[in-house]
């Protein structure tokens, strides 16, 4: 098995855990706790998008706005997706509304100003229950358009190996 297999052997058990870990969340009524791990493998997706369509390394630390951006901007992108017989006409798009939405439920949990609107918990915990669901049907949308673009892209380095 050469290195690059042992690696995807390894991530997508990752994956594996982390959609477990979600799922049981959800059930568990920890919605915040889905969000934050629908987040990360969104972020995964996108830097590793980036890494191999466009051969770059970009810093784990980049936020989730910014890895939106660097594929709404990208011109040349294929932009739709498909999970489950539906389709999603601009994932990216559909990923910053709910990257708008988690910052809403994750931050406005506590944090608030004199004269903020504040949500009753039962209805902020519905809002995050909603984004939470919402989160996974993105990833997947996104995990099916990955797989899809960047299908025979190797990552940064890898051709530079082979020559």
């Amino acid at each position: 098995m050469t290195q690059d297999q042992e690696f995807n052997k390894k991530k997508a058990r990752r994956y594996a855990f982390a959609l477990e870990r979600t799922s049981k969340a959800l059930d568990s009524g920890f919605y915040l706790e889905a969000i934050t791990l629908c987040e990360s493998m969104i972020a995964d997706r996108l830097l590793s998008s980036l890494a191999r369509r466009e051969q770059r390394i970009v810093r784990r630390n980049k936020g989730l706005g910014w890895l939106i951006a660097e594929h709404i901007n990208g011109e040349s992108l294929q932009k739709s997706a498909t999970s489950k017989g539906k389709t999603e006409a601009d994932v990216f798009l559909a990923l910053d509304r709910w990257r708008e939405e988690r910052n809403e439920l994750l931050h406005g949990i506590a944090k608030c100003a004199p004269g903020d609107q504040l949500s009753n918990p039962p209805a902020l915990m519905a809002r995050a229950k909603g984004a939470a669901e919402e989160g996974i049907r993105l990833f997947r949308l996104l995990d099916n358009w990955h797989a899809k673009h960047t299908r025979g892209c190797s990552r940064p380095g890898q051709a530079d190996d082979a020559a």
